[in-house]
């Protein structure tokens, strides 16, 4: 079990300007999630191939892979790493193709207000913790939904056997238990009568609790209708 006071979010800054970078962490040093730093689109690609991160803020102008571009690859190999552009010379284009491409979430203007960034990295991580939390809620109910699939199928099963199997067989013996005793009656004991006596209430319960369970499990009885069993002794 981890440490409650070991951060559990990661966040990737991202930029070639290394003081804007180190201004960048000094920033967010004190929040609760663990920072990592990146001097460029292919370093930042290096380390999410590593490294588990579930935020990005990233410059659009670097050289080599933009901010847009490094978006772009996370959108198609990442998809579940929140993204957050930072610029100070994003024109329209530049902001549709970062959306459209890149699957930007937030756009913040440089030089950005610390309190401002911060939020949004606050707001991101929230949000991605509730899709995880609703992820877990539909595979618990999908789990719960094929647990009660089976044992519908189970119960369909048994009733089919014991409509099957154990009906006929119900029948055979209490016709034998009754002819045994039209035919011997002088011949049997009170200790051999109430024993055959037992048998017969034991076989018409069972044939009760048959018929109840067939007939509940095609919507014709419910449960409060069910008729009480004995438990006989044989």
């Amino acid at each position: 079990m981890s440490s409650p006071n070991l951060p559990t979010h990661t966040v990737l800054l991202v930029d070639d300007d290394t003081e804007v970078l180190h201004c960048l962490a000094r920033m967010l040093q004190k929040q609760p999630y663990q920072l990592y730093t990146a001097r460029s689109g292919e370093e930042a690609v290096s380390l999410l191939m590593r490294c588990g991160v579930d935020v990005v803020v990233a410059d659009e102008r670097m050289p080599g892979m933009s901010g847009t571009d490094l978006f772009a690859w996370v959108a198609g190999n990442r998809p579940e790493i929140v993204r957050i552009l930072l610029s100070g010379y994003a024109d329209t284009a530049t902001l549709a193709r970062a959306i459209n491409e890149g699957g930007v979430s937030n756009f913040l203007s440089k030089p950005c207000n610390e309190a401002h960034l911060a939020v949004l990295i606050c707001k991101a991580l929230e949000h991605k913790d509730l899709l995880a939390r609703h992820e877990l809620l539909l595979e618990a109910n999908t789990r719960q939904a094929r647990e009660q699939e089976r044992l519908v199928q189970g119960t369909e099963l048994l009733v089919q056997v014991l409509s099957r199997d154990v009906r006929r067989p119900l029948s055979a013996v209490a016709q034998a238990c009754q002819a045994l005793v039209e035919r011997h009656t002088d011949c049997l004991d009170s200790k051999a009568g109430s024993l055959i006596q037992g048998v017969l209430e034991a076989v018409t319960d069972m044939h009760c609790m048959l018929e109840d369970l067939l007939a509940e499990q095609h919507g014709q009885l419910s449960p409060a209708a069910k008729r009480p069993v004995r438990c006989c002794a044989l």
